[in-house]
């Protein structure tokens, strides 16, 4: 009795399995209860045997199901809802994700046959409604910003923000005002499009994260080859990024570029800000219209401000895979 009570509380994959049928041969409903797992020495939910359960469910299910599939959905949320301002600006919070990912790219290598497109089908910044007066204030970009490069560089095939509507961590609120990172969702969705990039910048800051894709030509009429580099600044503290590795061959003297500079409107120290400002100027809508959210030219190396984010357009890039690109004719069209 002693041993199937062990079995029942605290299952190994075969075990997992010889319950499952029992129940299902004499006709039992199941209910679990993880409150009955076994505890940590401090009183603390030991969570270890639990993961071994589901990691091992979703192993099986992959290895038997996944001829059926079309693709691999996962969820992921960095923090829980009682986390603290501080904790959006952590690369160790950051580089979960990069665990996460590698991951489930594991799982879909080993256990199916074919590849499988993965997704992120659930995501935001933090669990139950997300972190009130941060999930929903520009600190929330840092997160959100690094997840979508990330998720580029790691091949994910969408990305799908919990949530639009609602809740702290949606991108607008319940009176339809629009959140920070809706603005920041927009200047994605209108200035990146198409291959990825790995970007290995030499004495850069670990608090300064750079990514890179062929730039979207449709929205502001980039050139075919373009290149956006989107970075995120971490510290209290400016830092100088140089742009020469990115610039084309045959283009001479200090790059131009399009800036697209994001900060908290009530300076970089008010993380919790519900209000941005691009290039030092306030976003605010026009009407019901979304703002044309213009760039700045500059040219040389770019000064990341500190505490901020943004994107970076080399038009005259030429890349040579990002021209390759856009002229197949992406039918990924943003209208105006």
């Amino acid at each position: 009795m002693n041993d199937l009570l062990k079995s029942l509380l605290w299952p190994t994959g075969e075990q997992w399995n010889n319950i499952s049928d029992l129940f299902h041969l004499v006709g039992w409903e199941m209910c679990w209860n993880f409150n009955i797992m076994p505890r940590a020495a401090d009183g603390g939910w030991d969570t270890s045997n639990a993961k071994r359960l589901l990691l091992y469910a979703a192993a099986r299910f992959l290895s038997e199901g996944c001829q059926f599939l079309t693709e691999v959905g996962i969820h992921h949320y960095y923090l829980r809802h009682d986390a603290e301002e501080g904790d959006f600006t952590k690369v160790k919070v950051m580089e979960g994700l990069r665990i996460h990912l590698k991951f489930a790219k594991y799982l879909v290598w080993r256990y199916c046959d074919a590849p499988k497109p993965i997704s992120l089908t659930e995501t935001s910044t933090a669990t139950g409604g997300g972190v009130q007066k941060v999930s929903n204030a520009f600190a929330a970009g840092f997160l959100w910003l690094d997840k979508l490069g990330l998720c580029a560089l790691y091949g994910i095939h969408r990305v799908f923000r919990q949530s639009f509507f609602a809740a702290s961590y949606a991108l607008i609120t319940k009176n339809l005002r629009p959140n920070p990172d809706y603005y920041l969702s927009v200047l994605y969705k209108r200035l990146v499009l198409g291959p990825v990039f790995s970007v290995n910048i030499k004495n850069l800051s670990p608090l300064v994260r750079v990514y890179a894709n062929c730039a979207n030509p449709s929205y502001y009429g980039y050139k075919p080859g373009a290149l956006v580099v989107y970075y995120l600044n971490l510290a209290e503290s400016k830092s100088s990024l140089s742009l020469r590795q990115f610039q084309s061959n045959r283009t001479r003297g200090p790059p131009k570029v399009d800036l697209y500079i994001l900060q908290a409107a009530d300076g970089w120290k008010n993380m919790q800000s519900r209000n941005m400002n691009l290039n030092g100027e306030l976003i605010a809508m026009e009407g019901e219209k979304v703002p044309a959210l213009r760039p700045q030219r500059h040219k040389g190396d770019v000064t990341l401000k500190p505490r901020s984010y943004g994107f970076i357009v080399m038009n005259n890039a030429r890349v040579a895979r990002c021209r390759c690109y856009h002229r197949a004719g992406d039918k990924t069209k943003i209208s105006r």
